[in-house]
C-alpha cells in the first residue's frame, strides 16, 4: 500500500514536467524530469519487494531537497527512509527491531514509522510518525521491543 502510494504521489508530481520518464525495476522505480529548468531524478527502492529481507528499513526514498531540507546543499540528494508495520487489529502494539530502530535513531527527520492498523479489513487506519525516537526516553537502550503509542 505505502509503496504504490509513494509511486502515485511522485508520477503526480513530476508527470507534467518536461523530460518526464519513469523507469521500473525490480525492487522499486526511479522518475526522472525538468523542473524549473533543472534536471531532477527520484528513486524509491522497497527493500523487501519479493521476501523478507533482514533490512532497518523497508523503503528508501532517494530524492531532490526541498524547503524542510539542508539549504546549504543544493543539487544534492537527500536520503528518507520508511519502516512500515502492519497489524491485523487495531492495537497500536509491533515489533521494532534493534535495527531499525538504531536507524531511526542515526537518521532523525528524514526517518518515517508507519503503523498500518486492521490490515486484513476494508478499513484499515494509517499512523505516520516521523522521527518517531523523539518518542522515545533517549537513554534507552533497545534490543527489540514492542512499542505502543
Amino acid at each position: 500500500l505505502i509503496y504504490l502510494g509513494l509511486r502515485k504521489k511522485f508520477e503526480t508530481k513530476y508527470s507534467k514536467c518536461p523530460g518526464y520518464k519513469l523507469d521500473d525495476g525490480k525492487n522499486g522505480f526511479e522518475i526522472t524530469a525538468i523542473l524549473g529548468g533543472n534536471p531532477i531524478k527520484v528513486t524509491v527502492i522497497w527493500h523487501n519487494k519479493d521476501e523478507k529481507r533482514d533490512e532497518d528499513r523497508d523503503i528508501t526514498i532517494i530524492k531532490p531537497p526541498n524547503k524542510h531540507d539542508n539549504p546549504n546543499l543544493p543539487g544534492q540528494s537527500v536520503h528518507r527512509y520508511i519502516e512500515v508495520k502492519a497489524t491485523t487489529t487495531s492495537k497500536k502494539s509491533f515489533h521494532w527491531t534493534a535495527r531499525e530502530v538504531a536507524l531511526a535513531r542515526a537518521e532523525g527527520n528524514r526517518y518515517k514509522l508507519i503503523h498500518i492498523k486492521n490490515i486484513d479489513t476494508d478499513d484499515p487506519v494509517f499512523a505516520k510518525i516521523r522521527n518517531p525516537i523523539d518518542m522515545l526516553d533517549k537513554e534507552l537502550v533497545i534490543e527489540g521491543y514492542k512499542i505502543g503509542f
